[in-house]
């Protein structure tokens, strides 16, 4: 859960029992198998007890609610708590709360809502303009002594096995990984192991051809303000493989930023990508951004391109093994100790939607 204004006056964190002045409450969270997250237990529970004329002495509030359409029953159960107990004890909503389903389009819901939400607030306060606005610039050039730049420091497994468990003759292949701990981690039922991915190989030669950089060329990027792009030269394959989702389906907001780019016979054809039903019809067969720029013959310079990108997440998957089992643990050091973790997953590999490249 993150909340845009915590104030500290003995009460959970995120909502105030007296808010000072006017200041609004801003509150995105998602829900955790029906539960809240851990940072918002305190405050769930908190709201749960006000009963009958109780109320709280906050003015104005918003909630954005995340969640996954898959898990049809817990969809969206924290946010929507959260939104209607916050109102019943007497608050004011800024707006109306947002919903983001995962399942579908990632950002575009919630770029969309904190567009409105700094309208709203921008009239509250009488403040002529919030727009967030960004000026990014990249130069390219050749690189003679390879260099791969590391990130930041992890904690790292390391992969014992990862065996097949059975092929696609019954829908997909399916895999059986063990990773082994480092020294002093443990797990307990129900936790995740994150899965740091890369991009696919197919796909980065795709946009390396498209712009006509070599994969060992350096960028350097300035004058952004998102956090995830590197500020020191980063070879350009790394860059594409490691840092931003190129396979994502594209969202509302990116076809509109890439409609500039069309030439005068491709105008008509990416303005309908503005209409909501050719727009869902794109996104449910999952094109990404290079399948558009390619498409639609998109003039898009690489700047331009790597702006709309969303940086690459990690992957969770929860762990199939039991940290109570005996062949996971270890009494080497005279103790028991959970050392081993396995993820058992599908591997998909088919014609992508869009009827370009594989997925």
């Amino acid at each position: 859960m993150q909340a845009w204004k915590i104030f500290k006056t003995g009460v959970p964190p995120g909502i105030p029992k007296k808010s000072p002045g006017n200041q609004p409450i801003v509150i995105s969270t998602a829900s955790y198998e029906g539960r809240p997250p851990d940072n918002a237990r305190k405050l769930v529970t908190w709201l749960g007890q006000f009963k009958g004329t109780d109320k709280l002495e906050v003015d104005k509030f918003a909630v954005f609610c995340v969640g996954n359409s898959n898990w049809t029953s817990t969809f969206h159960r924290i946010p929507k708590f959260l939104d209607e107990n916050i109102a019943s004890l007497g608050a004011t909503r800024l707006l109306e709360a947002g919903y983001m389903d995962v399942k579908t389009d990632l950002v575009g819901a919630w770029e969309d809502w904190t567009e409105r939400l700094r309208e709203t607030i921008g009239t509250l306060f009488g403040t002529t303009s919030m727009a967030v606005t960004s000026s990014i610039s990249i130069s390219v050039q050749s690189n003679e002594m390879i260099q791969i730049l590391g990130g930041e420091q992890m904690t790292l497994g390391t992969m014992i096995a990862n065996n097949a468990l059975m092929g696609t003759e019954v829908g997909p292949a399916k895999k059986h990984m063990e990773v082994g701990l480092p020294e002093g981690a443990e797990f307990a039922a129900g936790d995740y192991l994150v899965v740091l991915p890369h991009d696919p190989e197919e796909t980065v030669r795709q946009i390396l051809n498209h712009f006509e950089f070599s994969e060992t060329g350096v960028m350097s990027i300035s004058g952004s303000r998102k956090k995830f792009l590197p500020k020191a030269p980063t070879t350009i394959g790394h860059f594409l493989s490691t840092v931003v989702e190129l396979s994502t389906p594209m969202t509302k907001r990116q076809a509109e930023a890439l409609m500039a780019y069309a030439n005068p016979e491709m105008q008509s054809a990416i303005a309908e990508l503005k209409e909501h039903a050719v727009y869902q019809r794109y996104l449910q067969q999952r094109y990404s951004i290079i399948d558009v720029v390619e498409y639609f013959q998109l003039n898009v310079p690489f700047s331009t391109y790597i702006d709309v990108l969303q940086p690459l997440t990690a992957r969770q998957f929860s762990i199939s093994s039991s940290p109570l089992c005996s062949s996971n643990r270890s009494s080497a050091t005279g103790e028991d100790h959970a050392y081993i973790a396995s993820i058992t997953y599908n591997v998909f590999e088919a014609p992508a939607w869009s009827g370009r490249n594989t997925f």
